[in-house]
């Protein structure tokens, strides 16, 4: 008997159903297959891409068949090629609260969580210094997201709330796999 597949329907914010996502995916391949192997010299365009198609072929081949992965796997690849071009100011979470406590910027929520999130796949060394382990980042950016999708009602805070923990993982899979 063969294996049944649960395919929800896309979500309420996004354009593309999960079927548009994996056929994307799949097609980008030739993309990375035609990278040359080594260092490789790039725009940040193209490093976005080589992120969002390296998560969407891990979300492939671990059978993580959910559009709200593959939303996530394409806001992540955005975030870090973000950081790559523009690197934070701090990479102390208090920084960006402490910001938030005078104004209403909605935006600092969503960097904050943005921050645990990178701390949490690529800067995992930053975990545990001083009072803050792993698992205080991780709650942290789980929070901190939701709190930036309750105020802004961007699904994307949802959804990285929401899949934080398969993310952070995911992430971690695709960087290993373009380093190899």
């Amino acid at each position: 008997m063969g294996r049944v597949f649960y395919f929800p329907t896309k979500s309420k914010g996004f354009n593309k159903t999960l079927s548009d996502l994996m056929k994307e995916a799949k097609n980008n391949n030739s993309f990375l297959a035609n990278l040359p192997k080594g260092i490789i010299t790039s725009t940040f365009s193209d490093l976005e891409k080589i992120l969002r198609i390296s998560i969407h072929n891990v979300l492939i081949n671990e059978e993580c068949c959910n559009s709200d992965y593959f939303h996530c796997g394409t806001y992540v690849s955005k975030v870090i090629s973000d950081t790559a071009k523009n690197p934070p100011s701090s990479f102390y979470v208090i920084d960006y609260l402490s910001k938030i406590e005078g104004t209403r910027d909605i935006l600092q929520w969503q960097q904050a969580a943005n921050i645990c999130f990178l701390i949490c796949t690529i800067f995992d060394g930053k975990c545990n210094r001083g009072l803050m382990n792993y698992s205080s980042y991780e709650k942290m950016g789980i929070g901190l997201y939701s709190t930036y999708y309750g105020k802004s009602k961007n699904e994307i805070g949802y959804l990285m709330s929401d899949n934080y923990k398969t993310m952070v993982d995911v992430t971690r899979e695709a960087l290993k796999t373009l380093s190899t």
